[in-house]
């Protein structure tokens, strides 16, 4: 018989070994097969849009597919059909943001909550008041005293009439590296809807709790990815056993659940540094060159968050081997691809720099007067996000970022198509109808040159990291090349360990630049090889480097210098 190789983990550790395997097998688990019993058991109605939802979620969606370079939708088949009360109970690490994604990545039409000071915001809140939402009264902004009853009576009446609302179980926004423990209003609000089911009688009424993670690559980077998960929910009926309870324990109960299922569905690693890695661990299991779509490199990603977080017994120097790794990297400037591959020579690496640089001269030449017409949009878009950093005193946990680059991207791009097109129709005297030609045309081009820029700061990228390649020294290569090939297989085995991960074929062809630039060209996006990379010359990781200088510090017993709350991801 086959030793178990979870003997050799603390108590502690097979709580993640566990919670990896249901990450892995989340798609099968008992849970989902029941959720979907009881799914398929509810009625479908039409879902009854207004026209000012309509015309504001389609706006919301423009807004996340420019913004966001891909934005794919998982687990959508999990979300009640309409007719049927459902709470979504997502995430929320990056503020309005995380409702219009909400609005314009779901099928249904959902009901918000908000704090009502944001009625009172110019242009947001136009959209905030026209999709529906119930505005909630917060201690610090009222200090006269909170009545939250009108709130919390309509949300009972929308979710009693089959309503699909949107509920943020942690409260607050807030960047962490794993979902915080929930408040009870979420599971008070579901336990008091279920109660007035039934005592008016209804026993068929069902409650779906439905968990939902906004897994942000980047959440403020302009063209980084998102993944938009709907887990299996809790349905819940008022003849439940959970029901029987005291109201206190039903409640807790409830909201143990959820987070349950929602510590599953979004990010969750120990600290940032184990989210840090979990990305270099993600690299090593599956290097560059490893087709799989966003949602599986997410998932791959919470996978390793997991995995990291046990510790194992025969090998408990993984993490802090993998962090040196890490550390050495970014000293250098190199990226794990560039210590998987074989270095190659001087005149070999001086070729591929000239390469790279006719390359990158073809594609942004084409996009410089584009790049002109989006310099205004990034100017002031990076100037009030330097504004926003500014006025508090953690500014890496700031979540405003991607809304207010939203909101400013959102005005001034069509401002500036219409400015110009004006500008060519007065310059040239041309008849105001040619406006009709003139909009869609300067729209597209300024597509196409952001479009085309991606593939420049791409090859850009390559030639920082060529050059990086030439002035590295042969012993420090040597070094790296000797820590990964040390931490591979230690990677591969805790894979094994912790729900027996089996690792992504490579393909073994290799091709050249332009083939895969004109076979695999996309007018409507990027297809990227790395799903993590960004609009920048390195590599960005999506972690608060603030906050794990601070656990240091701290673990040190060193005091934390105040230079590192001004640094930001």
């Amino acid at each position: 018989m086959s030793e178990d190789p979870t003997q050799c983990l603390s108590p502690r550790s097979k709580e993640y070994a566990d919670k990896t395997q249901k990450c892995l097998e989340l798609h099968l688990s008992d849970m989902k097969m029941e959720a979907g019993k009881r799914l398929l058991k509810m009625s479908k109605k039409e879902d009854k849009l207004s026209l000012e939802y309509r015309v504001i979620r389609w706006i919301f969606h423009a807004t996340v597919d420019i913004f966001y370079h891909y934005t794919e939708v998982a687990g959508a088949e999990n979300i009640p059909p309409p007719g049927n009360a459902a709470i979504l109970c997502p995430n929320h690490g990056n503020s309005l943001t995380d409702a219009v994604v909400c609005v314009s990545q779901t099928p249904r039409m959902v009901r918000l909550t908000a704090k009502d000071t944001l009625f009172k915001v110019p242009f947001f809140g136009l959209f905030v008041r026209n999709v529906g939402t119930i505005p909630l009264q917060r201690k610090d902004e009222h200090t006269e005293g909170v009545d939250n009853k009108q709130a919390v009576s309509q949300l009972n009446q929308e979710l009693l009439k089959g309503s699909l609302v949107c509920l943020f179980p942690e409260g607050r926004s807030r960047f962490h590296w794993k979902v915080d423990s929930p408040q009870r209003g979420v599971s008070s609000i579901a336990y008091n809807c279920l109660s007035t089911a039934k005592e008016q009688g209804d026993n068929d009424y069902t409650l779906s709790l439905c968990p939902t993670a906004f897994n942000y690559l980047h959440r403020e980077k302009f063209r980084s990815g998102l993944v938009v998960e709907y887990g299996p929910p809790l349905v819940l009926t008022p003849n439940d056993d959970i029901m029987k309870l005291d109201r206190q324990d039903a409640i807790a109960k409830i909201s143990e659940q959820v987070h349950e299922l929602m510590s599953l569905t979004a990010f969750n690693a120990e600290d940032w540094n184990t989210l840090r890695i979990a990305h270099t661990a993600r690299n090593i299991f599956a290097p560059l060159g490893t087709r799989m779509t966003i949602v599986e490199f997410v998932r791959l990603t919470k996978y390793w968050g997991n995995a990291l977080s046990v510790n194992d017994k025969n090998d408990p120097n993984l993490r802090e081997d993998l962090t040196s790794y890490q550390e050495k990297l970014e000293k250098i400037g190199l990226k794990d691809t560039r210590v998987s591959r074989t270095r190659g020579s001087t005149p070999y690496l001086l070729w591929c720099v000239l390469l790279r640089m006719i390359q990158c001269s073809v594609i942004l030449v084409p996009a410089l007067l584009g790049a002109v017409l989006w310099a205004p949009i990034f100017y002031v878009t990076k100037r009030h996000e330097k504004i926003v950093m500014k006025r508090t005193k953690k500014p890496t946990h700031v979540d405003e970022v991607a809304q207010y680059k939203m909101m400013y991207g959102t005005v001034l791009l069509p401002t500036t198509v219409v400015t110009v097109c004006m500008l060519l129709l007065f310059a040239n005297g041309w008849p105001f109808y040619y406006l009709l030609v003139l909009l869609p045309l300067v729209a597209f081009y300024m597509w196409m040159s952001i479009r085309i820029i991606e593939d420049g700061i791409a090859s850009l990228r390559s030639l920082v990291s060529l050059k990086t390649l030439l002035l590295i020294s042969k012993e420090e290569l040597d070094e790296l090349v000797k820590m990964r090939a040390d931490l591979v297989p230690r990677v591969h085995k805790r894979a094994t360990l912790c729900g027996n991960l089996k690792p992504p074929v490579v393909p073994s062809e290799k091709r050249g630049f332009w083939f895969e630039f004109i076979s695999k060209f996309d007018l409507k996006r990027r297809r990227k090889k790395d799903w993590n990379e960004v609009l920048r010359l390195h590599e960005v990781l999506p972690v608060d480097y603030a906050a794990i200088q601070r656990e240091r510090s701290a673990s040190l017993g060193k005091s934390v210098n105040k230079d590192d709350d001004k640094k930001t991801n």
